[in-house]
C-alpha cells in the first residue's frame, strides 16, 4: 500500500500537500470521463462566496478539525474509504498566490491555463508521485483562490480520483458579493482581513476607535474594507477620515 504523506504547508506558508506514489502509476493529466453529480452534496462559502458540489460518500474537513488542522480559510474534501486517499482541497485569500505560482514554474510542472466558474484560471500538472499532482489557481474581484488534489493509492483508484475531481471543478460556482463587500470595492476600497474583536462581524466601522482593537484572545479574524490612507468604511462605505 502506498505511503500517504500528508504536509500542510507549501512555500508562503499556506498549506500543500504531498502523496508518495510507487512507479507506474497514472499520469494526472489524463482526463476521464467525468462524475454524475448531479445527487452530489453541495459546500457553500459564504465568506469568500464560492460553491461546489462533492460526492455523497466524501467528507469535508474544515480547518482546526481531526485528524490534523487543515489549510487556513479553506476546507479539504477526502473520500471517506481510508484506503483510497483521494482528496481535493480549496483555499481562498484576500493574498495572492504570486510567490508560489512563480515557484512552481521553475519545477517539473507543466502548465495550462482553463476556466474554473467562467473565470480564467492557471494550471500546474506533476508527474512526479512524490509531488501534488495538480493545482490551479485564479482571482475574482480581489479575492485568491487554489485548488489542489492528492494522488489515488492506485492506479485504477487514481483514475476515479480524477473523474470525481474533474466534476468538483465542474460545478465550482461563484456567487454574488455581498451587499459590504460590492460596496467596499464601489467606494474605491479593497478586501482585506484582520484581527477585530469576536463581538463584531465582518466588515465593521472603521471610523471608530476600537472596533478592531480587542486583546487577540477576545479578537477574531474578519473581513474588511480597506479605503486606503485618509479615509475609512463607516459600515457602509469608504468616506474621508
Amino acid at each position: 500500500m502506498a505511503v500517504l504523506i500528508i504536509l500542510i504547508v507549501l512555500f508562503g506558508g499556506f498549506f500543500a500537500y504531498k502523496y508518495l506514489k510507487p512507479a507506474g502509476t497514472l499520469a494526472p493529466e489524463q482526463v476521464f470521463v467525468q462524475e454524475n453529480n448531479a445527487n452530489w452534496k453541495t459546500y457553500t462559502n459564504e465568506k469568500y462566496s464560492y460553491e461546489l458540489k462533492y460526492p455523497e460518500d466524501w467528507g469535508e474537513q474544515k480547518p482546526g478539525d481531526p485528524p490534523y488542522p487543515g489549510p487556513p480559510e479553506g476546507v479539504e474534501f477526502y473520500s471517506l474509504d481510508n484506503n483510497n486517499f483521494c482528496r481535493a482541497a480549496i483555499e481562498s485569500s484576500v493574498f495572492s498566490f504570486d510567490g508560489e505560482i512563480e515557484n512552481l514554474r521553475t519545477k517539473e510542472y507543466t502548465e495550462n491555463s482553463l476556466k474554473i466558474g467562467g473565470i480564467e484560471a492557471i494550471q500546474f500538472i506533476s508527474t512526479d508521485f512524490n509531488a501534488t499532482p495538480i493545482f490551479i489557481y485564479f482571482e475574482h474581484q480581489g479575492i485568491f483562490y487554489r485548488i489542489a488534489r492528492g494522488w489515488g493509492a492506485t492506479d485504477e483508484i487514481d483514475k476515479k480520483c480524477l473523474s470525481v475531481f474533474n466534476g468538483m471543478i465542474s460545478s465550482f460556482k461563484l456567487m454574488e458579493k455581498s451587499s459590504l463587500e460590492q460596496a467596499c470595492l464601489d467606494s474605491g476600497g479593497q478586501l482585506g482581513e484582520m484581527l477585530c474583536c469576536k463581538s463584531g462581524n465582518d466588515f465593521p466601522n472603521m471610523c471608530l476607535i476600537g472596533s478592531c482593537g480587542c486583546h487577540p484572545d477576545d479578537s477574531h479574524y474578519a473581513k474588511i474594507c480597506d479605503c486606503g490612507y485618509g479615509k475609512c468604511f463607516d459600515g457602509n462605505t469608504c468616506v474621508l477620515q
